[in-house]
Order: structure tokens, then C-alpha cells, then sequence
């Protein structure tokens, strides 16, 4: 079998620099759900819908009646 040829110092530096990464994985996921809770908390239930539209005088509800105004 074939001995490394990299040096312990460069195993050691690669394990340091992947325990850094997950620390900082780690760190943005709890930053993430702390983020969206409290984006889920800031939502308003949404209005009830009108059953019957309100009809305004330019609405198209009433094109017919905008129309014949400028013929």
C-alpha cells in the first residue's frame, strides 16, 4: 500500500477548515428559521372577499354605460 504523500499538517488544516464551514452552515440555518418565523409572524390574515362587487362609476361593470357616454 502506498504511503500519502500530503503532509499531517494539510489533514489538519482541511478538518479545521470543515469544522469552520459547519459552524458557520449551522449559524445560517438557525439565523434562516429565526428569519422565517419571524416573517410568518408578521402576515396578516387576509380580508374576507366581497360576494357582491362594488360598482363604481368607471368600473367595468358598467362599460356599456361608459361606452355609450362617448358615442
Amino acid at each position: 500500500m502506498e504511503a500519502s504523500s500530503l503532509s499531517p499538517e494539510f489533514y489538519e488544516m482541511q478538518a479545521a477548515l470543515a469544522a469552520n464551514e459547519l459552524d458557520f452552515e449551522l449559524h445560517l440555518s438557525a439565523c434562516e428559521a429565526e428569519a422565517k418565523s419571524v416573517i410568518n409572524g408578521s402576515f396578516e390574515p387576509m380580508p374576507q372577499a366581497e360576494t357582491q362587487p362594488q360598482q363604481s362609476t368607471n368600473s367595468v361593470y358598467n362599460l356599456n354605460e361608459i361606452l355609450d357616454a362617448f358615442s
